[in-house]
């Protein structure tokens, strides 16, 4: 992918994400759940970011979801 498309589209991902109510509570708390079970696991600490982002934007759909039923 074209790296000046790919900054566009983050940018447009935090602004979107700034602008909408997310569940902020829910979000650090996942993030904590990973990176505990992580540190548990040998070898899992090279997915700690990308399952992070995962559960983001699986929050950030099934709140959207939500408000727009």
């Amino acid at each position: 992918m074209d790296t000046k498309f790919w900054g566009k589209l983050q940018k447009r991902m935090v602004q979107r994400a700034n602008d909408e109510t997310i569940q902020h509570g829910l979000i650090k708390f996942m993030n904590a759940w990973v990176d505990e079970f992580a540190a548990e696991t040998l070898g899992g600490t090279e997915a700690i970011e990308v399952t992070q982002k995962m559960m983001l934007v699986v929050i950030r759909l099934f709140n959207n979801l939500y408000i727009h039923s």
